[in-house]
């Protein structure tokens, strides 16, 4: 039965092998039907009316270029005026004069200084000193001289100033000694420069002098003591490991020495010279020439050194400068001494970013005239300008309460400015000239026109030029619109109606004409500026309005269909309503002009899905009255059955389908009347009763009685009712295919020629082989 009714649905179309794409497919036919409907054409007419879709980065380089050209244009013409104005103001002459003492110098008394050496000093051909030698002894390991670091620390230490403090020196501790730089140390110029000097820790003046700054070598040798390498007084450093040697040697060295010390004594004793006068680094020169054997005579000696001294220093003269005050009166263009006035006042109360900014706006108002030279008030007109452009920044970047000082301070300034005639009628150009500039200070306006520090691109990127304007509310586009040339109106008017209609259209490119009327409610202060957007907007509203009855009906419900099953069952309702069937003919006919196969299947499947439900396994058994449930369920009704009747002869390329889906429905029916099968119980006493109501022992006696004969006849009996049952599948294709009508009416016309009983049975026989080779 199953396969019967696949061969007529066949007649409709073929079965679809991906059936979960009918729904979809038909939804899209609607969905074309509606759009290709006058009313749906109309509504594409005016949506391309409201302007080509333009997105947000298509619009941005016609908007900041189209107001960008326009600003430059302005700005140019005002610019070159003001070049004018401003520079014939810098040129006014000087009629201002301001009284100051200004500050000159005069030679003064000379300083003279007689330097002397305060050690001995000797050129290349003195001998060399006296070398130290001293035993490899641990216990002379640790002895030595006083380096630089001990010192100064055990002799008071440094006065501790902010460069040795920015060192760390107050930190440079000497065990025993204490801290290198401390508070209420002793000055380095008037008492450690002289005393380091003296002492062999720096060496003189090239000139004998001491009076050379020492700070930086002074800094330097204290920091290499502080890492680790100290320093000591000018041959007086400590004899290194290489130097030691053995005792012996040690001691002979040492007896040499003290040998030649002696005879250098007792030669200056017999020549009247005291040896304790005799300063020791001669007396160490001289040692150092007898023990190494350049001399063999003290006095040869002695004389060699003292006369390799360096003689008397030459005295230093140093000239001296004597400044004084006398008064002059100083000429310029304009006086700012009463911003300077105000600004002092202001400052006897400012706190905190308040005073920073004043005192960061009154250094704008002094100048130098050259290097070195002292600051005073700028008298010029182009200096004061300078100033009020440096205070306008200082502005820009202040806080409130500073910018309103910082505000009275300008307005001080231009007041100033002012009196200078030819500074106050360019004042009064440039005003005029900046009016066709005003637009722009909309700060929508012109952060989509403000350039980097460079001039050479926009800070705002392109596609958020049109965004922005729209976010700066209807004051914003009504000077856009007033100011920017047409082709930035075009791309932004067109940015608008995108913005209106992709807010009103959903995934599937249906444009609501509610969601539509919504947006043009709540930005209608933007509409109000482009008022040819909103009558094509409203336009688009009501083609909408007209489209509304089919997106409402049944071909709407189809075009919003999600599925196959939800598709089916638009096209032939399982609760149809009465009187239905043409909104469905308009249905079918309306979706086959677009896709009339994938209409046709769509009906077959929705005729397959429910045949299978139908037919599927039932309480009294599998497919037992499956076809007749099948018939009641698809055209139990009358309205199912117009509806089922209507679709059908409204496809297209499907006209066989109407009679053969009618024949299968009355053969169907017919099912329905057949008795349902029984328990085992029943069957088993209905075939007694086919057997003549015997049971098995009265067979038996029959067949003694009658010498097996009326058992033979029970058998054929029986074997005749089993080939019967056999061919009740042949009986079935006959009553459920297309054409058993016309096979009834063969076996009716044959009645007359054959019995009954036996042409049933040929009938029977034959019909599956003849419809196989159908």
């Amino acid at each position: 039965m199953q396969a019967a009714t696949g061969r007529t649905l066949d007649t409709i179309a073929p079965q679809s092998a991906e059936p979960s794409t009918l729904g979809p497919l038909a939804a899209d036919a609607a969905r074309r039907s509606i759009a290709n409907s006058p009313e749906g054409q109309a509504l594409a007419e005016r949506v391309w009316q409201v302007g080509p879709r333009t997105t947000p980065a298509q619009a941005g380089p016609a908007i900041q270029d189209g107001l960008h050209d326009v600003y430059q244009g302005r700005e140019g013409m005002r610019a070159a005026l003001a070049d004018q104005d401003y520079g014939a103001a810098t040129r006014a002459p000087e009629g201002i004069g301001i009284e100051r003492m200004i500050e000159v110098e005069r030679p003064g008394e000379p300083i003279v200084t007689h330097p002397a050496y305060s050690r001995p000093q000797f050129t290349d051909a003195a001998p060399r000193p006296l070398e130290g030698i001293t035993k490899a002894d641990p216990a002379n390991a640790a002895a030595g001289p006083e380096s630089l670091a001990r010192y100064i620390a055990r002799n008071g230490g440094l006065d501790l100033t902010g460069d040795l403090r920015s060192q760390d020196f107050h930190r440079f501790n000497i065990p025993g000694a204490g801290n290198v730089a401390r508070e209420g140390g002793k000055p380095l110029d008037s008492f450690w420069r002289p005393k380091l000097i003296e002492a062999g820790y720096l060496r003189p003046d090239a000139d004998g002098g001491m009076q050379r700054d020492i700070r930086a070598e002074l800094m330097r040798k204290l920091g290499n003591e502080r890492r680790g390498v100290p320093s000591y007084p000018i041959g007086a450093e400590p004899v290194p490991a290489w130097r030691a040697v053995n005792g012996r040697q040690a001691d002979e060295y040492a007896t040499a020495v003290s040998l030649a010390d002696s005879r250098f004594r007792e030669d200056l004793g017999r020549a009247g010279i005291d040896y304790d006068t005799v300063h020791p680094d001669i007396r160490s020169r001289v040692l150092g020439a007898l023990v190494r054997g350049e001399h063999v005579d003290p006095l040869d000696a002695y004389e060699r050194t003292v006369g390799a001294m360096q003689g008397p220093l030459q005295p230093y003269v140093k000239s001296t400068t004597v400044r004084e005050e006398i008064p002059d009166v100083r000429f310029g263009q304009a006086n700012p001494s009463a911003v300077v006035e105000h600004i002092d006042d202001a400052l006897r109360t400012a706190k905190a970013s308040v005073a920073k900014a004043l005192n960061a706006a009154r250094g704008t108002l002094w100048t130098r005239s050259g290097p070195g030279q002292p600051r005073e008030l700028d008298l010029s007109v182009e200096g004061l300008q300078g100033a009020r452009a440096a205070i306008g920044d200082l502005i820009s970047g202040a806080e409130p309460t500073a910018q309103r000082a910082l505000i009275a301070v300008r307005d001080r300034l231009d007041q100033a400015l002012a009196s200078v005639p030819e500074h106050a009628e360019a004042t009064r150009n440039f005003a005029a000239a900046s009016v066709p500039l005003r637009p722009f200070e909309n700060p929508a306006l012109a952060k989509v026109i403000e350039r980097d520090e460079f001039g050479r691109q926009f800070t705002l990127p392109p596609e958020r030029s049109a965004p922005t304007i729209e976010a700066g509310g209807p004051t914003a586009v009504r000077t856009f619109n007033a100011v920017a040339p047409a082709e930035a109106r075009a791309g932004f008017e067109n940015y608008l109606g995108t913005t209106f209609l992709d807010a009103a259209t959903d995934a599937r490119g249906t444009v609501s004409g509610d969601a539509l009327a919504l947006g043009i409610r709540d930005r209608s202060d933007v509409l109000d500026t482009v008022p040819g957007l909103r009558r094509r907007l409203q336009g688009v509203r009501e083609a909408d309005e007209a489209l509304a009855p089919q997106r409402q009906g049944a071909i709407g419900e189809l075009s919003r269909a999600g599925s196959t099953e939800a598709a089916g069952g638009m096209v032939l309702p399982a609760k149809p309503r009465v009187g239905g069937e043409r909104e469905l003919v308009d249905l079918i006919m309306r979706t086959a002009r677009e896709e009339p196969q994938g209409t046709a299947q769509l009906v077959r499947q929705r005729l397959a899905d429910q045949a299978d439900t139908s037919m599927g396994r039932l309480v009294g058994g599998e497919a037992q009255g499956g076809g007749a449930k099948f018939a009641k369920d698809i055209a139990g009704t009358e309205q199912q059955a117009r509806n089922l009747d209507a679709v059908l002869r409204a496809l297209p390329d499907s006209p066989a389908a109407p009679a053969a889906v009618d024949d299968l429905m009355q053969i169907l029916r017919a099912t329905g009347t057949r008795k349902p099968q029984g328990s085992p119980t029943d069957f088993n006493a209905q075939y007694r009763a086919e057997i003549g109501g015997e049971t098995l022992l009265q067979q038996g006696l029959s067949a003694l009685k009658t010498q097996g004969r009326t058992l033979l006849t029970n058998a054929g009996d029986a074997s005749r009712r089993a080939y019967l049952g056999r061919n009740n599948a042949a009986l079935a294709d006959i009553l459920s295919a297309p054409d058993s009508v016309q096979q009834i009416r063969a076996i009716a016309a044959r009645r007359a020629e054959t019995p009954f009983a036996d042409a049933f049975m040929r009938m029977a026989v034959q019909a599956p082989a003849e419809g196989r080779a159908r």
